[in-house]
């Protein structure tokens, strides 16, 4: 389990009893954080009630907005899998290695099939290249 699978779609703010929950996709809600400090915020602001509230509420939302984005920033991010499923390598049959010397490996035969893989933790780039008919 991933810190975001216990958080659910999003983070919300509730200033009233200064927690944040996780939101899951039914819209059902789970206590995640409750923002703390308040022995310290009520005396940044020299008495101040009104001001130490406003800033622990600023707090809250923003740690909210940085729980946000970076779990928007993680569901954009493409795995090496995402990236090699987008790849239009049906209409491939022409294979070339390059290297320091030149063309190491050259195949252009039109009935080749050709498959491509990522593997030892994206280490390794295999390419398969069959007789297809």
């Amino acid at each position: 389990m991933k810190p975001q699978d216990f958080i659910g779609q999003k983070a919300t703010y509730f200033k009233d009893g200064t927690q944040i929950f996780g939101e899951n996709e039914k819209g059902e809600l789970q206590m995640i954080l409750d923002v703390r400090g308040w022995g310290a915020i009520q005396n940044l602001f020299e008495g101040n009630l009104q001001k130490a509230i406003d800033f622990q509420d600023e707090l809250g939302r923003w740690l909210v907005d940085a729980i946000n984005e970076k779990m928007e920033r993680e569901r954009k991010a493409l795995s090496i899998a995402d990236v090699m499923a987008m790849l239009p390598t049906s209409m491939i049959n022409r294979v070339e290695v390059i290297d320091e010397k030149g063309r190491s490996y050259v195949n252009w035969k039109p009935t080749n099939k050709t498959e491509l893989q990522i593997q030892d933790n994206g280490r390794t780039l295999k390419v398969f290249v069959s007789q297809g008919n």
